[in-house]
């Protein structure tokens, strides 16, 4: 995963040598089994006070799914939204 390995990882309680373990066991799954598919998203048309409503909510940036396809058109966060209400008013 990384060429030259962590010099530090204070978060983790195991030694850098148990995680590197723990990596190689994992190395080959597949992302989908970390997926989840119920989360909280919004669609291109949603309503920016909506939006943030939904943002405070989750506390986390929300996919935005078109609804007719399910397809991922994109990614909304605090400071995209915040970023836009902030150049309205000038």
């Amino acid at each position: 995963v990384m060429d030259k390995g962590l010099e530090s990882a204070p978060y983790v309680r195991d030694s850098l040598s148990d995680l590197h373990r723990r990596l190689k066991e994992v190395e080959d799954e597949p992302v989908s089994l970390c997926m989840h598919d119920d989360m909280a998203r919004v669609s291109p048309d949603t309503p920016l006070l909506e939006t943030l409503l939904t943002l405070y909510k989750v506390r986390a940036s929300l996919p935005v799914v078109d609804p007719e396809t399910g397809k991922l058109v994109g990614v909304v966060s605090y400071f995209d939204v915040g970023e836009h209400v902030l150049a309205a008013g000038v």
